[in-house]
């Protein structure tokens, strides 16, 4: 009996070691630790992220552009950032991220195409709104249809009138007032800081509290305090000076103090900035991507604010950073959730937010700048003192001579930027003697 079994069991052993012998290796699935993104992209420069998904070290890594290496590392950090540059305009190319030590990993990839260049020459025609006063702010809602908001004085008989709206109707401008009713009732001559418009009938505007103009009627908002005000939402010394959202129920207003405040349709409330440098700009792409930045003329000190959806957050403060990059960042503008274009006193840059890290960029600017905006890195303008505007095609900067030549005779300051496909609109003033003319520069491509 014993030996029956140990028979059998032999035929059985040796059966099942001819099975395991005949089935093949259990088929594991390749696994993604790599994410890869387009983090900037210009006519001729790609700037591409990559993340480890994973804490496996060393962490080798390999890009490749159209399937040819351009970076190799035996144990990079877990997030990269790679700038390949030198590239053609308006071109598509495939990349990949691989881990060449770690088997069984599939590449991350992705087609990235270049932008092209945009054409530096526009028609510029400078409009000299009134005698007297700045402009602070402008829109485009066409070539025909142009806002501008600031301090505009005329002198008639003897007697100025102050008006703080001028539109443009394709032939000429003319001048506006709108009043807004204070708490106690007492009408008040608006003269805007900011604007920021949906349509032409849902625009809003800021300068000291915030107003919404439907096409007819101007609502007005005294978030700030002041006396006579029973219900401001925003602290002594806080005002709104720029404005920004994404529909009239999401609207975002920055300004003095280090003033934040939010409206969804219905209430204002106020938003911890986590600073009291004044906020000069605010710009963003969506309700959970947003940017404030500021700088104060006390000391110097530049903020930029991120806001993620939720709070804001300080991701560059100058006067934590050392000497090499300590910029006066006033003003920022993008498309891209990632960077974020810079600019103020000292250098223009590119902040790149997952590192928190400033690259600089060669404008060949001499003065401070004011205002940054474009229609796409590869349309850039920036204007400040000295009469420079300057823009960049994604490729080269240009300053436009025919706008610095007035710095030659007068002391111009070009102050806020609008771009609208091919139509432009830079506000400011030119200094003559004692007194500042408001002036508009309209461009068209």
């Amino acid at each position: 009996m014993f030996t029956f079994q140990l028979k059998h069991l032999g035929a059985i052993l040796t059966g099942c070691m001819l099975l395991f012998m005949a089935c093949p290796d259990p088929i594991i699935a390749p696994e993604q630790t790599l994410e890869i993104t387009a983090d900037y992209v210009s006519a001729k420069e790609v700037w591409l992220g990559v993340r480890f998904q994973d804490s496996i070290q060393p962490r080798g890594l390999v890009i490749k552009r159209d399937g040819v290496a351009i970076y190799s590392v035996a144990d990079a950090p877990s997030n990269v950032l790679f700038r390949d540059s030198s590239l053609t305009p308006n071109r598509s190319y495939s990349y990949s991220a691989e881990r060449p030590d770690k088997q069984n990993d599939k590449p991350a990839s992705m087609l990235v195409t270049t932008s092209d260049t945009t054409n530096h020459f526009i028609s510029w025609q400078i409009d000299t709104i009134a005698s007297d006063g700045l402009i602070r702010d402008v829109w485009i809602f066409d070539s025909n249809n142009i806002w501008a908001v600031g301090e505009i004085q005329v002198d008639s008989s003897g007697s100025p009138l102050f008006y703080g709206f001028a539109f443009w109707d394709g032939a000429g401008w003319t001048l506006g007032r709108k009043d807004a009713l204070e708490p106690s009732g007492a009408p008040v001559n608006l003269q805007p800081r900011g604007i920021f418009a949906f349509s032409p009938t849902d625009i809003w505007l800021a300068g000291g509290g915030v107003y919404h103009w439907n096409g007819s009627t101007m609502t007005p908002y005294w978030i700030n305090p002041f006396g006579g005000n029973p219900s401001p939402i925003l602290s002594e010394g806080q005002t709104a000076e720029k404005v920004w959202g994404t529909s009239s129920s999401n609207i975002f207003a920055v300004g003095r103090g280090g003033a934040i405040a939010h409206f969804n349709g219905t209430t204002w409330t106020k938003m911890e900035s986590g600073t009291t440098v004044g906020l000069e700009d605010i710009w963003g792409i969506d309700g959970n991507h947003i940017w404030a930045s500021g700088r104060s003329d006390a000391d110097g000190r530049s903020i930029v604010l991120a806001y993620s959806g939720s709070t804001w957050k300080t991701i560059y403060d100058n006067t934590t950073k050392p000497p090499p990059q300590q910029f006066g960042f006033n003003t920022v503008w993008t498309d891209n959730p990632r960077s974020i274009h810079l600019t103020g006193s000292g250098s223009t840059a590119i902040l790149h937010g997952p590192s928190e890290t400033v690259y600089t960029k060669d404008t060949g600017k001499e003065y401070f700048s004011y205002h940054i905006r474009g229609t796409s890195p590869a349309d850039l303008f920036i204007s400040g003192q000295g009469s420079e505007l300057l823009h960049f095609n994604g490729s080269s900067w240009y300053l436009y001579p025919e706008i610095a030549a007035l710095g030659a005779t007068n002391t111009a300051g070009w102050l806020r930027i609008h771009a609208r496909e091919n139509v432009v609109a830079v506000g400011g003033l030119i200094v003559t003697g004692l007194t500042s003319a408001p002036v508009v520069l309209r461009g068209n491509r």
